[in-house]
């Protein structure tokens, strides 16, 4: 049993031995999920008042609120010059060499776009279909609730993305200043960087690293396992050396008597 995140592939070959029919036991599964998987208890709770409901909205929507500001072009543009833009870069080209599969390519996307939209998952859905990364599987119904792949994998990178970009005011600014008589006009502010960095990708950069790191000591290890079995091996002595000579000298001559 899984709460999230596995794949099964099911043959539908029958094992013998085993029942042809397949019976409903989801009270049975739900007991056992709730003994053995569930992280708290849980207790019931009053229904909430329509201020404390609006107050939750209002926290809930207020990181997305502040990067819908800015347009497409210009969250992109502060994303590609991020601490972190040259793999955001990547992945919008469509790169993805440095990934095991097309999938985590997309779910490290995913966590970017989270970040920079404030988890707005519609306005996520419409930059990832701009990207390089999207292909046919995006829009795909991969599982039983008919959700797609792509619905599935922003739902998650939005669970995965702790921390949302919030512009400064100077952020929101798309026109230079109109300039008085005599006076030159203000220059359009620079594209600042991320005054977060993505929690999600220095843990993955660390990761990488790591593994970087342990394929390079087991070769090491390998290397030296070599030189330690090499090192353990007998050297012959002067006189077994002169005992095989001698036997392979008699073995000649025998064999020479039946030519």
């Amino acid at each position: 049993m899984y709460t999230e995140s596995r794949f099964f592939t099911v043959t539908g070959d029958h094992v013998a031995g085993t029942p042809l029919t397949v019976e409903h036991r989801t009270a049975v599964l739900g007991a056992i999920a709730t003994a053995h998987l569930s992280t708290s208890e849980t207790t019931p709770t009053e229904p909430k008042s329509e201020s404390e409901s609006g107050s939750e909205v209002t926290a809930e929507t207020s990181a997305s609120s502040t990067a819908s500001t800015l347009s497409d072009d210009d969250l992109l543009e502060r994303a590609k010059a991020a601490a972190n833009g040259e793999k955001f870069t990547r992945l919008w080209s469509g790169d993805v060499s440095t990934y095991d599969s097309h999938s985590e390519a997309d779910m490290a996307l995913c966590c970017l776009l989270a970040f920079w939209t404030g988890g707005d998952t519609n306005r996520m859905n419409q930059l990832f279909c701009r990207s390089g990364l999207y292909r046919g599987k995006w829009d795909e119904q991969h599982f039983a609730d008919g959700s797609t792949y792509g619905e599935r994998t922003l739902q998650r990178a939005c669970e995965r993305t702790t921390e949302h970009y919030t512009p400064t005011p100077t952020d929101t600014s798309s026109t230079p200043t109109a300039a008085r008589p005599g006076q030159s006009p203000t220059p359009r502010p620079p594209v600042p960087t991320a005054k977060v960095v993505h929690r999600l990708t220095t843990t993955e950069e660390t990761l990488e690293y790591l593994e970087a790191r342990v394929s390079t000591v087991e070769q090491e290890c390998e290397r030296l396992r070599d030189e330690l079995a090499v090192a353990r091996e007998p050297t012959p002595t002067t006189d077994q050396r002169t005992n095989t000579d001698s036997k392979a000298g008699v073995l000649a001559r025998v064999g020479r008597l039946f030519r």
